[in-house]
C-alpha cells in the first residue's frame, strides 16, 4: 500500500507523492472532552481517517490531524465556567 501520512515519509517519499497528485489534505477536529470515557482526540481522528482513505484512493497527502479546542469564549463560555470549570486548566483558547 502506498504511503499517505506524510509524518510517516522520508522527504523523498513526500516529494514523489506530491509530483504524482499535488494535494494535501489538513483535517481539523477539536480536542474536547466528550465525558471521561473518550480520548480528547476523537473529533480530529476520525476526519484525519476519511483524509487517509480519500487519499488512498484519489492521490494526494493528509497532514498530521490538527487539534484545536476553544470552549472559553463566545456562546460557549458560561456552558465551560458551569460544566467545566477550573477542572481541565489545559483546555485553552486564543483571543479573537
Amino acid at each position: 500500500m502506498t504511503k499517505v501520512r506524510w509524518e510517516e515519509m522520508f522527504p523523498d517519499e513526500l516529494d514523489e507523492a506530491l509530483s504524482r497528485c499535488p494535494v494535501v489534505y489538513l483535517t481539523y477536529g477539536l480536542c474536547e472532552p466528550h465525558g471521561p470515557y473518550n480520548a480528547l482526540g476523537v473529533d480530529a481522528f476520525i476526519p484525519h481517517g476519511i483524509a487517509c482513505v480519500a487519499a488512498e484512493r484519489h492521490g494526494g497527502v493528509v497532514a498530521p490531524p490538527f487539534f484545536w479546542h476553544v470552549h472559553e469564549m463566545g456562546v460557549e463560555a458560561p456552558w465551560a465556567h458551569t460544566t467545566i470549570g477550573d477542572r481541565n486548566p489545559w483546555l485553552t483558547s486564543l483571543p479573537p
